[in-house]
């Protein structure tokens, strides 16, 4: 059993290792955009440490919403239409942001599933011409990965051998991923923190806003990132690796209550969740300070 933690958190801290790879703090904007595509990497059941399927994904964007929050389950009446829009660039609010624009409607299915509601980034170029890259410097080359432009990256970890509301379980980390830290969001979870569901670009920097508590500890770092990133992850890394270290123990809590009482398992996951998000946004604000305390006319 010991290995096996081990294992897998090996290999969740591989992915979040790559994630936090390299920065690139260059503030001027390429004359091509597409150098500023998400990341993507995924990993098969049969390459993880437990059988997992594992995606993973940065939402790099100097326009996408900041807020997330929870879809309910829907069943939709016959004849019902689902608008589509088209996402125009949109700079009369605070902060770069997007407007949709109605284009059209088609017809809704009967019912649509749950989901965690974040922004639906998707990469603008056709995808052979990725598959034909193979590490040069060429269109689409090698690049950084945590990038000083994230809005969120993602870590999915997909297990067919649990229950859905258990087995389904994505960690989420807010703004630069290299200072930032993953936390659980089960896919059956009901809710988020408040401070999630407030939006930072639409009225610029709140302190409601569990983005801007990240997006300040990010760019805070940045100014001078070879002595601020040490203090930024000796905070983060202990609290990351204990997370991982403790999901085990969790979930087997979760699979007795799933077993005696199901009806409680929502409610058991999604107070997990907004109890480990209430604590990082916590800890960034406070990070934050204490950076901007240390460094004081030192950058």
């Amino acid at each position: 059993m010991f290995s096996f933690i081990i294992r897998l958190k090996a290999s969740l801290l591989f992915f979040v290792f790559l994630i936090q790879a390299e920065i690139v703090f260059s503030q001027n904007y390429p004359e091509n955009d597409e150098l500023f595509s998400c990341t993507t990497i995924t990993v098969g059941k049969n390459a993880s440490a437990d059988g997992s399927v594992i995606t993973s994904h940065t939402c790099d964007s100097h326009r996408t919403r900041s807020w997330l929050d929870i879809t309910a389950p829907k069943e939709h009446k016959d004849g019902a239409m689902q608008t589509m829009v088209k996402r125009t660039a949109f700079d009369s609010l605070a902060m770069p942001a997007y407007h949709h624009i109605a284009v059209g409607e088609i017809p809704e299915v009967p019912s649509t599933y749950g989901f965690i509601n974040t922004a639906n980034p998707f990469m603008p170029y056709d995808m052979n011409k990725l598959f034909r890259i193979n590490g040069g410097w060429g269109w689409r080359g090698e690049r950084t990965i945590a990038r000083w432009y994230t809005m969120y990256a993602t870590i999915t970890q997909s297990r067919d051998w649990l229950p859905d509301e258990i087995g389904g379980v994505v960690w989420l980390a807010l703004d630069n991923v290299a200072t930032s830290i993953y936390i659980p969001l089960y896919c059956s979870i009901t809710d988020v923190p408040e401070s999630y569901k407030v939006p930072g670009r639409i009225n610029g920097y709140k302190r409601e806003s569990a983005w801007w508590a990240f997006n300040r500890l990010g760019t805070l770092t940045a100014q001078r990132w070879g002595d601020m990133s040490h203090d930024v992850r000796d905070v983060w890394d202990p609290i990351q690796i204990e997370l991982f270290k403790s999901q085990l123990s969790f979930e087997q809590q979760a699979l007795n209550i799933h077993r005696n009482n199901p009806e409680l398992l929502k409610e058991y996951l999604t107070n997990y969740s907004i109890k480990h998000g209430k604590d990082v946004v916590k800890k960034a604000w406070e990070l934050g300070d204490y950076l901007w305390t240390k460094y004081d006319e030192k950058f």
